[in-house]
């Protein structure tokens, strides 16, 4: 048949959306299976079974470049968060809270509640909140997040060298968001311990220190000046 002579042989493969923590081996992978295909005849059900492999990676299409190219583009569900795992190793979650054992990690991901071990099906639902929170953090502030937890006020991120959020409940998570950064950019939040999320529509900075006193201690007044 024309579709399979070996005038259009698949020679490279070129691919697309994949995290650089896996994306040139997978390439390789990707290339060496499609070499036996050819650009009339390629079988995507073999590819996506390769692929499938890789614990990010959701599905994929292809594109044939003719007479040699193939483009293959890839769908995944990429890290939000890490959760300790067997000998204290982080292991990767989605966004859904699926644990992406193996998945190389190339950017900072806070830490979320839950451990990756025989009890992981109980905890797995509490993950996948925090997970569910972290993912709708803005680009802007997903790398400063630092660790996230439940306590009895609700839900609180930890920020890398900045303010603790209160999030409260995971209601209005994009408002609550939005909110957060607003309130990051004003020169007046700067010292705040915390941010109160709970009413999005009035965030709130709090925790401030105390104002330096003088040497002669407070409610001293101060030497008249000369």
């Amino acid at each position: 048949m024309v579709r399979d002579l070996p005038y259009f042989a698949v020679e490279t493969v070129g691919l697309s959306g994949a995290s650089s923590g896996y994306a040139e081996q997978l390439e390789r992978e990707l290339e060496t299976a499609a070499r036996s295909m050819t650009t009339l005849h390629v079988d995507e059900s073999r590819l996506r079974e390769l692929a499938g492999r890789y614990p990010a990676v959701t599905t994929l299409t292809t594109e044939a470049d003719l007479p040699h190219g193939l483009t293959v583009r890839v769908v995944e569900r990429p890290p939000v968060g890490l959760v300790e795992g067997t000998r204290g190793r982080p292991v990767p979650v989605a966004a859904d809270g699926s644990l992406l054992a193996g998945q190389p990690v190339d950017r900072p991901l806070p830490s979320l509640p839950g451990r990756a071990s025989s009890g992981w099906r109980a905890q797995r639902a509490t993950t996948a909140s925090a997970a569910r929170l972290t993912a709708a953090a803005p680009r802007t502030l997903a790398v400063w997040l630092e660790r996230v937890r439940r306590g009895q006020t609700g839900w609180t991120v930890e920020l890398r060298r900045g303010p603790e959020l209160r999030f409260g409940s995971l209601a209005d998570l994009g408002a609550k968001w939005s909110a957060a950064t607003a309130v990051l950019r004003a020169p007046r939040a700067r010292g705040a311990r915390y941010i109160d999320l709970r009413l999005p529509d009035r965030p709130a900075a709090g925790g401030f220190p105390p104002p330096p006193t003088n040497e002669l201690g407070d409610g001293a007044d101060a030497p008249p000046s000369r």
